[in-house]
């Protein structure tokens, strides 16, 4: 499988993601931009400046607003058809980092996590008041870290009646937004959970960690349904949006990550752990590894017609794959 190579960063990729309608694909890295790609013919259409580092991105569902993290500022958001800036708002604290950004179901609010004075804090604002570009917009409310976790990611629950949390010492949370409680905790990994993923209908949700491992749980009691060992740190994991076709069913998950940068340069290359493995969810075997980057594989993401799959790492490239046609056929189930 040859993958056709993205060159539009010059730093260390962070996010990669398809748009609803999968015509369109963005990337974020470390160097300040935003990059965005035709699907189709890989063309890169549109270059969003940031002028700061990047480490989260998100798109409205009807491909028309794009939603950016400024690391240590706040957030941006800019119209995707002209490429105009509408909204630059900082958070009003001093020293943040801001690490992820999200959509709700509906663009009516988004979150953003942030972290200051070594705490964390999820700030949920109306999209409505974000675009007027008010310093102090009005529909803003913001959900405290636990003291002693950091929040890595935090993601919308179904019909954005709760948050799906992330921390860095291997707990998983499920708030409550309408109480303000969290109603469910458990403690899913040994290590920093790097990132997790949600399938569009929540029912499955798979968390990948420092521990080498990603694991399924079921998206209510939080109960490990699968293990898969990684080995290496897994960073990121995407199940394949096929699990529910009617033509071409598939329970696969794509797995990624790797040794942290500053360990690659003394380390064999082979042993670095940057190939990209394709498993079956329901027999938990591997079907296939994929090469080709030399860093940390930070993100991945599969287009929502589950044809296509990208990622990006460490090394700057984007990687832009299509699944072969043998791939559909029974030898891949």
């Amino acid at each position: 499988m040859q993958p056709i190579y993205l060159t539009g960063h010059s730093r260390p990729v962070r996010k990669v993601m398809f748009n609803f309608d999968g015509d369109m694909l963005f990337t974020c890295s470390d160097d300040g931009k935003v990059c965005m790609y035709n699907s189709y013919d890989q063309s890169r259409v549109g270059v969003f400046n940031v002028n700061q580092a990047v480490k989260s991105i998100d798109v409205s569902k009807d491909t028309k607003y794009l939603l950016a993290s400024s690391t240590t500022e706040g957030y941006q958001i800019f119209d995707c058809m002209t490429g105009q800036l509408i909204s630059k708002i900082a958070i009003p604290r001093s020293s943040i980092q801001v690490k992820h950004v999200e959509f709700a179901l509906g663009d009516q609010q988004f979150l953003v996590v942030y972290e200051h004075a070594k705490r964390s804090y999820i700030r949920i604002q109306d999209t409505a008041s974000a675009l007027k570009g008010q310093t102090n917009p009005d529909g803003v409310f913001e959900v405290e870290g636990p003291q002693d976790h950091l929040i890595t990611q935090a993601s919308w629950g179904p019909l954005n009646q709760t948050l799906y949390i992330a921390t860095n010492k291997g707990k998983f949370y499920i708030h409550d937004l309408s109480s303000s409680k969290t109603i469910v905790e458990e403690d899913v990994h040994n290590s920093e959970i790097f990132s997790f993923n949600v399938t569009y209908d929540h029912t499955m949700l798979i968390t990948c960690s420092k521990d080498g491992t990603a694991k399924l749980l079921h998206p209510r009691s939080l109960e490990v349904v699968r293990l898969f060992n990684f080995v290496k740190p897994c960073r990121a994991a995407c199940i394949s949006p096929l699990f529910d076709s009617q033509e071409n069913q598939k329970f696969h998950v794509l797995l990624a990550g790797g040794q942290d940068a500053r360990d690659v340069t003394t380390s064999k290359a082979s042993e670095g752990g940057f190939e990209i493995k394709l498993m079956n969810i329901i027999y938990n075997q591997s079907l296939a590894e994929i090469l080709g980057h030399f860093g940390t594989v930070h993100t991945l993401a599969i287009s929502p017609d589950g044809i296509n799959f990208v990622s990006g790492s460490e090394d700057g490239y984007v990687h832009f794959h299509k699944f072969l046609p043998e791939y559909f056929t029974k030898k891949f189930e």
